[in-house]
């Protein structure tokens, strides 16, 4: 079996990978929440997926769950919940590397030297699609706007803008690392600097060349080499590719499969040409998740009638104070905590239209200077 871990409000994600790859029946969804709770784990082949919504404590005790595992089944958890770089540490050991031509900056440090315009995000999660900034003031506008709904400073980050453009369109392609195969995904292609399905111009060309890249997969060293970087086992990395090297974007631990929400479905005769495709790569997912399976099957008890599984010992201390983090923060994409003074939000809601424009001149800015060390 193939267990996924993954946070509870994203514990659907996973069922689009045993669709796809066919291991229904021989994977199965355990969430984080869930872990905390459990004294035992079934034996088999784990990965670790949205590391990257791991808050610290839950992180740790995590980290021992991990250990566990790998000393149990001999066969190491795809996944870490703290060695695997997130978007903030990955771009820094890129850049370090001369890897990428951008930088980030946390919103705790010293933005000042930042190459505009550059653009503020959650350190870990996609939300709304950011705007371009091309002043310290404004981006000091987002932090303080963020900070003053919940988002602590050393959650957010910013990140320089790198033009990667050819004839005013972005292209972004993606790659999946599943075990030790890297599996050619997909491309978007469009006018908008933020490549996703919904600004994606689909013709036959783009599923012409998008087929070619999958087959060929040209680039498999450089993308292998940055999941190396990163130590990530399982994901997807979404990036493009200038004069031959491949620039990283992110990698996402818990990637989705399926059409996002709300974006329309492409018309008949281009959904008909790219089902060959989506074919093709089903095929070499199953393949990499027969690899997986065939480890899980070697592991020893795994062919006892129970399957088999293996005790969990969590440390008092740190299980109290995951299950304190949890209640107070959760796990997930909207997991931000309480919202500062919400009784002073309602009360002063009339008075948004007269507020808001004095907010943005002095007091946004002035959240984001007193967060910085």
């Amino acid at each position: 079996m193939i267990h996924f871990i993954v946070p509870e409000a994203e514990a659907d994600l996973p069922l689009d990978y045993f669709d796809r790859g066919g291991i229904q029946g021989r994977a199965s969804v355990i969430t984080f929440e869930e872990v905390l709770e459990r004294e035992s784990l079934p034996l088999g082949v784990y990965v670790f997926g949205g590391v990257n919504l791991l808050r610290p404590a839950t992180a740790h005790l995590l980290t021992s769950v991990h250990e566990q595992l790998a000393r149990a089944t001999g066969v190491v958890p795809l996944n870490h919940p703290v060695r695997s770089l997130r978007r903030y540490e990955l771009i820094r050991a890129l850049r370090d590397r001369d890897l990428i031509p951008y930088t980030a900056y946390g919103a705790w440090e010293d933005y000042s030297s930042v190459r505009l315009p550059a653009f503020v995000r959650p350190r870990d999660i996609d939300t709304v699609i950011p705007e371009l900034r091309h002043s310290i003031r404004e981006i000091e506008r987002d932090i303080g706007n963020a900070i003053s709904w919940g988002r602590p400073a050393e959650e957010l980050v910013v990140i320089e803008f790198a033009d990667t453009s050819v004839d005013g369109l972005f292209t972004k392609y993606a790659a999946h690392r599943v075990g030790d195969r890297i599996l050619a995904r997909s491309i978007d292609r469009g006018t908008h600097w933020v490549q996703r399905r919904q600004h994606s111009d689909i013709t036959m060309a783009l599923i012409d060349e998008a087929a070619e890249y999958e087959e060929s997969n040209p680039w498999e060293d450089q993308i292998r080499e940055i999941f190396e970087i990163a130590r990530i086992e399982f994901g997807r990395m979404d990036f493009s590719v200038v004069d031959g090297r491949v620039i990283c974007w992110e990698i996402n631990t818990l990637p989705s499969m399926h059409r996002p929400h709300g974006v329309a479905e492409l018309p008949e005769d281009l959904r008909a040409a790219r089902l060959p495709g989506r074919e093709r790569f089903a095929e070499r997912l199953r393949d990499a998740f027969e690899v997986l399976l065939d480890q899980a099957d070697a592991i020893p008890g795994v062919d006892a009638p129970d399957g088999g599984s293996v005790a969990i010992r969590h440390d008092p201390g740190d299980l109290a104070a995951a299950r304190h983090e949890v209640a107070t923060r959760g796990l997930g994409m909207d997991a931000t905590g309480p919202l500062p003074f919400p009784r002073m939000r309602r009360m002063l809601g009339p008075l948004k239209p007269i507020l808001r424009p004095i907010a943005t001149r002095t007091i946004y800015p002035l959240l984001a200077r007193l967060s910085r060390g």
